[in-house]
């Protein structure tokens, strides 16, 4: 967790729209033995001090595995890069921040390039290594896509697509939606079949902004 303190003066009133954004931080364990997050900076705000990496202190023990664990669990959506394939072995591995070492993934017949985006679904193996399932290529920004909303926030205003295809979910707020779905409650919302278009925020997750109706949960419009 995080005190509003411990964010770039100019980010401490920005509420929600912080809500996905990547970071940096000097990790704290407190004495009830909770990891605490401070001297947070932001993607696209001034740089880090050289003392901070992300999500470790040089120097310092990296975070507990099993901690890690916690934090980024089985089932975890993630974004990195292609680091290596072998092509002849059929497998090659994934470059994502947050891990403590590469991603091992299985080709399945797909053709990745090194430095490509890719989005996948995090395992963990028996010998705490990370594994990547269900890898597919990053979204980019600018595609017009269609998905479902599969969680709504009433109390926070945002929630999340399922887009078609790909394993992203798209964070959204309520500004995003119609003019007329805005004042929907989350049960109206849940289930309904959407189309938008795809932005990138700052730490290069995906956002949906222009999102149009297609028809309800049940084919027809929210009630």
């Amino acid at each position: 967790y995080f005190q509003k303190r411990d964010l770039p003066p100019q980010l401490q009133n920005q509420g929600e729209l912080l809500v996905g954004t990547g970071v940096s931080f000097m990790s704290h364990m407190t004495q009830d033995g909770k990891l605490q997050a401070r001297r947070l900076m932001v993607d696209g705000y001034p740089a880090a001090p050289p003392a901070v990496v992300r999500g470790a202190i040089v120097g310092q023990p990296a975070v507990p595995l099993a901690m890690m664990q916690q934090m980024l669990p089985d089932g975890a959506k993630m974004v990195g890069e292609v680091k290596n394939c072998e092509m002849a072995r059929g497998y090659g591995f994934i470059s994502a921040g947050g891990l403590p070492s590469d991603a091992y993934f299985k080709l399945e017949g797909a053709h990745w390039s090194p430095g490509q985006k890719v989005s996948f679904t995090l395992k963990w193996m028996r010998d705490g290594k990370p594994q990547a399932h269900d890898v597919s290529a990053a979204l980019e920004g600018g595609e017009v896509l269609t998905g479902m909303i599969k969680s709504f926030s009433d109390r926070s205003g945002y929630g999340f697509i399922d887009a078609d295809g790909y394993s992203q979910d798209l964070y959204f707020k309520q500004a995003a939606l119609p003019l007329e779905m805005q004042g929907c409650q989350s049960q109206q919302l849940v289930g309904c079949h959407v189309q938008c278009t795809v932005r990138l925020k700052p730490d290069g997750k995906p956002a949906a902004q222009d999102v149009l109706l297609s028809s309800g949960p049940q084919g027809g419009a929210p009630q």
